[in-house]
Order: C-alpha cells, then sequence, then structure tokens
C-alpha cells in the first residue's frame, strides 16, 4: 500500500526526513505513530508545479533513497517516482548511481500512469530490488553458502543488525554481518556483501592465494561467490544523452558517510561526512525498449534476472551521486579519487567513453569474527593486535606481493585468539588490494577513510606500504583521541592520552 509520511520523519535515520510517499507492505507497523525506512519498497516525491532548482530537488530526492539503502544496506536497487505538476519521472537508483525514463503528463497518459503506480504494488521482492538471496526461516535471517572446495552448501544464520555498513548509494555498499551455523553458540564468521569494481580482482581469490602461502594477520577465507551485476541489472536499456549539472550547490552531491556498529555492542556507532565534489552527473534519461512487466514500470525493470556476473558492456548512461550533504554532520570519511599518478579528484566529463561503471555484487565469508580495533579491553590487547596487524601486513607485501592500500579503523579487527601463536589483530576487507607485479586496474574511483588516507595519495603520488604504514600511524592517534575510558586488570582511567600508554611501550634503537 501507498502510505505519507507528510510532515513525520520516518524511524531508522539520525536524520529529520519526510516522504511524501512510499510504497510498503501492507501489514507494515508503526512504531510511536511513524513507519520505518527499512519498511520502504518505493519512493515518491510530489511538487506543485516545475521547480528551477531541479539539481537541489534530485538531491533531495537522492537523500531519501540513501536513507533506504542505509536501512537495507544489501538492497539491489531502489524505484522512485516524481510527479511535478502534471509531470512524472521515473526513476531507479543502485549502486552505479540513478537513472530514469522519459517524462510524461499524467493528464494525457492517465491509462500509463495508473499501469506505473499498479505496477509498483504487483511486483516481486526480486523485481522491487530486495536482495532476494537472504532468507528467514524461524532461527532467524540465513544464506545458503558454498564452502571453498566443497560442492555441498552450508546454511549460515546472520545476526540481526550488521555490524558495519556504509551510508552512500554510489560505492561498494559493503555490509558486513556475524553469523553461524544452526546450534553453534558463538558467532563464528564474518558474511561480507559489496559491490566491487568488475575491473578490480575478487577479494576471494586474494585471500585464498594468501591461505595457499600462510599469511598470518589476515583473515582466512571460508569461501565467496558472485551473484549479480550493474550490467545485469541494466540488461536490454537505451539511454539517451547524460544530464550533468555542474553548478549544482556545493556540498549536496556526492557526499557520503560510513556507519559501523560494533560486533559486541549494538550501540557502538562512529560516523563521519565526507567532501563535496561538484560537477557530477545527476541524471540521465532512458528510452527505446519497453517490456511488459506489470505495466509501464516495465521500462526500467525486467522481471527477471540473470544471477550470472556478467561484465558485457551496454550503451546505458548512468549518473555519479554518492550522496546528498546533510547538515550537521561532522567530520570528513568518504573520498573518491582515481589510480596513482593521476589527479585526485576527477571530473565526470574527463572519464572514459564507458557509460556506466559496472559492478559485480559478490558475498565473502571469512574467519574469525572480531571486534573493531577501538573495543580492546586493556591498552595491551590493543598494542598485541597493532603489532599482529602489522605483521600480517609485511607478511601480505612481503610473502604474497600484495599491496594493501586500504588501512583504516574499519578494516581492522581484535580476534579472541583461541591459541597462543594465533595473531590478535588481523586485517580484514582486501577489496583495494593490489598485486604488486599487476598494472593499473582500470577502475575510474577507490573510495577510502579519509580520516586516514595520506596527502600524498590524495595528491595523486603511486600507492606505497610507507603509506600503509603511515596510515596505521593515524589509526593508533584516533584510538588514543577516540577512547574515553580504559580498563585493565589494574586500574580505571578517565581518558586514554598517549603518557598512559608510553609506559606500556618498548623502544627499541631504529634500524634503517
Amino acid at each position: 500500500m501507498y502510505y505519507t509520511s507528510y510532515k513525520q520523519s520516518l524511524n531508522g535515520s539520525d536524520y529529520d526526513r519526510q516522504l511524501d510517499l512510499f510504497l510498503a507492505p501492507s501489514d507494515t507497523p508503526q512504531y510511536n505513530g511513524k513507519y520505518n525506512w527499512e519498511d520502504v519498497r518505493v519512493i515518491g516525491e510530489l511538487k506543485e508545479s516545475i521547480s528551477k532548482n531541479y539539481p537541489d530537488e534530485l538531491a533531495k530526492f537522492s537523500g531519501h533513497a540513501r536513507e533506504v539503502f542505509t536501512s537495507q544496506p544489501t538492497r539491489r536497487f531502489l524505484h522512485g517516482f516524481v510527479i511535478r505538476g502534471s509531470i512524472v519521472e521515473l526513476w531507479v537508483f543502485d549502486r552505479s548511481g540513478p537513472y530514469s525514463c522519459e517524462k510524461f503528463n499524467l493528464h494525457k497518459n492517465p491509462d500509463r500512469f495508473i499501469k506505473v503506480m499498479a505496477g509498483y504494488t504487483m511486483m516481486s521482492n526480486e523485481e522491487l530490488g530486495l536482495n532476494t538471496y537472504i532468507k528467514e526461516d524461524e532461527h532467524g535471517k540465513d544464506i545458503m553458502f558454498k564452502v571453498e572446495g566443497k560442492t555441498k552448501e552450508e546454511k549460515l544464520y546472520l545476526e540481526d543488525e550488521p555490524i558495519a555498513l556504509q551510508h552512500a548509494i554510489v560505492c561498494s555498499g559493503t555490509t558486513c554481518y556475524r553469523a553461524k551455523r544452526l546450534g553453534v553458540e558463538n558467532w563464528e564468521f564474518m558474511v561480507k556483501f559489496s559491490w566491487r569494481s568488475d575491473k578490480r580482482r575478487a577479494e576471494g581469490e586474494l585471500l585464498r592465494l594468501a591461505k595457499e602461502r600462510g599469511v598470518r594477520g589476515v583473515a582466512r577465507l571460508f569461501g565467496y561467490q558472485d551473484l549479480d551485476s550493474i550490467t545485469n541489472l541494466r540488461q536490454g536499456l537505451q539511454f539517451g544523452k547524460p544530464r550533468w549539472f555542474s553548478s549544482a550547490t556545493s556540498g549536496s552531491i556526492n557526499q557520503t558517510q560510513s556507519r559501523t556498529k560494533s560486533a559486541c555492542s549494538k550501540k557502538s556507532r562512529s560516523r563521519s561526512a565526507g567532501l563535496s565534489i561538484g560537477g557530477v552527473t545527476l541524471g540521465s534519461s532512458l528510452s527505446g525498449h519497453k517490456r511488459k512487466q506489470h505495466g509501464e514500470v516495465a521500462e526500467l525493470h525486467q522481471s527477471k534476472r540473470s544471477r550470472s556476473g556478467s561484465s558485457r558492456r551496454r550503451t546505458d548512461i548512468t549518473s555519479q551521486i554518492t550522496a546528498e550533504h546533510d547538515s550537521g554532520v561532522e567530520g570528513a570519511n568518504k573520498h573518491s579519487f582515481e589510480e596513482a599518478n593521476t589527479t585526485s579528484l576527477m571530473h565526470p566529463r574527463e572519464a572514459d567513453n564507458e557509460s556506466f561503471d559496472n559492478r559485480i555484487f559478490c558475498c565473502l565469508v571469512v574467519y574469525p569474527p572480531g571486534r573493531a580495533i577501538h573495543e580492546f579491553e586493556s591498552v595491551l590487547e590493543f598494542l598485541e593486535a597493532c603489532r599482529d596487524v602489522i605483521k600480517g601486513h609485511r607478511s601480505l607485501y612481503q610473502d604474497e606481493k600484495i599491496l594493501y592500500r586500504d588501512v583504516s579503523k574499519n578494516n581492522i579487527i581484535i580476534t579472541d585468539a583461541e591459541k597462543e601463536e594465533d595473531p590478535s589483530g588481523m586485517l580484514i576487507d582486501l577489496d583495494l588490494a593490489k598485486e604488486l607485479d599487476s598494472g593499473p586496474s582500470g577502475a575510474r574511483h577507490r573510495t577510502g577513510t579519509m580520516e586516514f588516507m595520506v596527502i600524498e595519495v590524495l595528491k595523486g603520488k603511486a600507492h606505497t606500504y610507507r603509506h600503509d604504514l603511515e596510515s596505521f600511524f593515524y589509526i593508533f592517534l584516533w584510538v588514543i583521541k577516540r577512547c574515553p575510558r580504559v580498563v585493565d586488570s589494574t586500574r580505571e582511567v578517565d581518558t586514554c592520552p598517549i603518557p598512559q600508554l608510553r609506559p606500556t611501550l618498548q623502544f627499541t634503537q631504529p634500524t634503517l
């Protein structure tokens, strides 16, 4: 059914956003008289007339889409519509950006309008863009997953809430859950859903190499598989020329956030905002083929979608919205930039002739699960985890000839080592890792965590192991600055400044 949140924000967001109209299941419950973003299936915007400030309106509409992706982080795509007076626009958002069909007048085409609105209500979960790979039974949410090197699938049950997710539209959409098999008491695995560039090597392949070569201090591979692709989702669509909005209000576009949640506490979250970059493509017009699928909504999506990881090129054109700016958000987190030896900020008009960035939707399962690096229980545990993570980074670089390139607080975990020789800390997320003897990936964008990125890399210089080590140092400082209280076996202190850590450190003569 269609609902409205006019003059009332929805639950499930830190921001005061009000949807004019949205589609949700008919049995959708209300909490304190409000609906929740996680129940939204289609978003709608109503305007009295066509505005001259189109870019800002589209950025606001994209902000609503971002809230849906944040509340439903493994969602594949999202339908939306905008009605300005009598003019109707139909939109689809996916991890490579939004695209729309040609506008039409609802007074001149009333049958078409009715078919569209009715078509949304009759769509299946797959057609609406939900992640149908995740199922649910009486024990909770689960996935069927094939273990590396085996043919038999296993059922893994996911924790109710993700321990990490990204708050953006055009990004890898990385979302991590802890998981275990039925009957097991403790969490055994980390399940990661993400949309990687089809130009980058699969993270599972790099982890397999690390496992075969005995690299320690890096997450161990349980298995991985590709589920879908942007090319597959946009298969058969034809596009016109893209629309550029380089004069859009600074800060309203390409604002991204990451939001992480502790692996052991549902209340612990850290979030920060990113830089604004103008001059991006906001939308493109769809024309050409029309398919029969619940009326005119077929112009945007097919009723059946292959699960292959196809990377076939299409003549599609898409837009590059990362997210809408939100006032009151502090800090800087995500920032897109090109490969080494190029300008750090990419202007879309300078991009190659590819119509959109194809991404592969994949699922990766690794072990062991762990805690975020800032959730140490003692200073000693923190230092031991840092030591073992850097050892793992060195082993990855020297033994496997792989440069990590994405050192951040979100990619380091503290593990509960079962054996004395097991590492106390591990690196996870090899999405941006690169083999030393390989050439440029060809991917046009790379996203890193702003607080921990080295200035030389932001300026476009080639990434080296020294830059990763500098990022480790920034993480060390971030933890010291952030930690409000440290509890160890002997005392409890209110803050965690450097002088209290220095007695624990052992310094040796440096070697060159």
